[in-house]
């Protein structure tokens, strides 16, 4: 069996008549977004920079309120002590 590729398809002749394989890269490969001048540009470990100076700066991690309803519902099923939030 040969395999053929290039940057375009990708390519894989089978034994059996009708069975071979082809991967066209320009028809199923998921588009990329324009890009927007007006944004930085960003390096690993920029978000988690700035994730991290937001937490400073709220005093702590933010949790979304139907996450906090969430758990407290579950202590209340489980019969432990909710979470205190300040």
């Amino acid at each position: 069996v040969a395999l053929g590729t290039n940057p375009i398809c990708v390519a894989a002749p089978s034994q059996q008549e009708g069975d071979d394989f082809l991967l066209d890269m320009a028809t199923c490969v998921m588009g990329i977004r324009k890009i927007d001048a007006e944004l930085p540009v960003l390096v690993p470990r920029d978000p988690e920079r700035a994730h991290a100076a937001k937490v400073q700066t709220d005093g702590g991690i933010t949790y979304h309120i139907n996450l906090v309803n969430d758990l407290w519902r579950l202590s209340q099923v489980l019969g432990v002590k909710p979470l205190q939030c300040t």
